[in-house]
């Protein structure tokens, strides 16, 4: 006759549970090609960012791009032309939501679309914010 092991029950307190459940990473969101783009272009200029920057905590937001010591969150607004999330009037309003809450907390926020990134205009926009190049070099073509 075979025995079974049983394994012998514990009262579960919150020490022992604390000892056995490991709070496990907060999940990757998804990243875009155009967000992944942008991400290259910051770090070809030696800049240093955050991804995915939790920056409200009861809405659980995230900016997309945070640069702490500018204080400056940039938001990538994908699926313009394709009737996506950003581009109905609920994520319209989501979005106006958002960034007034980011002007309330006296933070700056740059909003970008892939097509801006694309051409090179965000950097551009990203660069000024953060006061590494001049306004004026904007809308000048011998900048590039």
């Amino acid at each position: 006759m075979k025995r079974r092991f049983v394994p012998k029950q514990l009262a579960d307190s919150p020490q022992s549970r604390a000892k056995r459940v490991v709070r496990l990473p907060e999940p990757r969101l998804p990243r875009s090609e155009p967000e992944e783009l942008l991400a290259w272009q910051l770090r070809a200029e030696g800049l240093t960012f955050d991804r995915e920057h939790r920056f409200h905590e009861s809405r659980l937001w995230r900016l997309d791009f945070w640069f702490a010591g500018a204080r400056l969150g940039v938001e990538v607004d994908g699926g313009g032309w394709v009737a996506g999330r950003h581009g109905t009037g609920q994520g319209i309003e989501n979005d106006c939501e958002k960034a007034s809450h980011i002007a309330m907390a006296g933070h700056r926020l740059v909003r970008v679309t892939p097509g801006q990134i694309k051409r090179g205009e965000a950097l551009k926009w990203i660069l000024v914010a953060l006061g590494l190049r001049s306004a004026d070099t904007l809308h000048r073509k011998d900048c590039e």
